[in-house]
């Protein structure tokens, strides 16, 4: 019979049975603590780490578009020096038959 159902306790056998359970029932919540301590680390390195990788990539996107620019610029300069290169053919030659 139960306490609280109007009366008498818990024999022996059962106060051990709710001690051993209850011990149980610390155990448990002290390793459910202790992995929720260490994913908690886990995670705030994770963040970190994406914080740290997000940073990363924004200077690579930039160091890209900083190159895109420099290989247009190169394009230009080809394009200009192509057609110098002609035109300076054409004065050499004019020189020649002069």
């Amino acid at each position: 019979m139960c306490c609280f159902a109007g009366g008498g306790g818990f024999n022996d056998a059962e106060v051990q049975k709710l001690r051993k359970a209850l011990a149980d029932l610390q155990e448990v919540s002290a390793e459910d603590k202790e992995l929720i301590s260490t994913q908690s680390a886990l995670l705030d390195e994770l963040e970190e780490e994406c914080s740290s990788l997000k940073a990363f990539k924004a200077e690579a996107e930039e160091t890209i578009a900083e190159l895109r620019s420099a290989g247009d610029d190169m394009s230009s300069y080809e394009t200009m020096i192509e057609r110098l290169t002609e035109d300076n053919l054409e004065l050499t030659a004019q020189v020649r038959e002069t």
